[in-house]
C-alpha cells in the first residue's frame, strides 16, 4: 500500500466504526483486483467512492473522520429521498390506474 492509503487506514476504521449498522465501509486493494479498479474507473490511490443501487458517488473533500462521516450521510440520505420518491411514484401511478 501506498504512504497515502496507510495514512488513511486508520481514519478509515473510525469511519466504519462511526457508520457501523448504517453503510458498508470496505477497503479493497485495486493493485490486486485490476478488474475493480478499471470498472471504477480508479486513477489515483486512495479513492474513495459511495457505492448504491447501481450508482456511484465520487468523495473529492477532505480525508478526515467528520467529512468521509458526512459524506457517507449525505449519499445515504440522497439514496432514501430517492427510494422513497420511486415507491411514492409508483404508488401514485398505481392508483392512477384504478381511478
Amino acid at each position: 500500500w501506498c504512504g497515502h492509503c496507510k495514512t488513511l487506514a486508520p481514519i478509515f476504521e473510525e469511519v466504519a466504526t462511526r457508520l457501523k449498522d448504517k453503510v458498508n465501509v470496505a477497503k479493497v486493494d485495486v493493485t490486486g483486483s485490476r478488474d475493480i479498479g478499471s470498472q471504477f474507473e480508479i486513477k489515483g490511490f486512495p479513492t474513495v467512492k459511495f457505492l448504491s443501487k447501481g450508482k456511484v458517488y465520487d468523495f473529492k473533500g477532505r480525508r478526515t473522520v467528520g467529512d468521509l462521516v458526512n459524506f457517507a450521510v449525505r449519499v445515504l440520505r440522497l439514496c432514501i429521498s430517492i427510494q422513497i420518491t420511486l415507491v411514492l411514484s409508483k404508488f401514485l401511478f398505481c392508483l392512477c390506474l384504478y381511478l
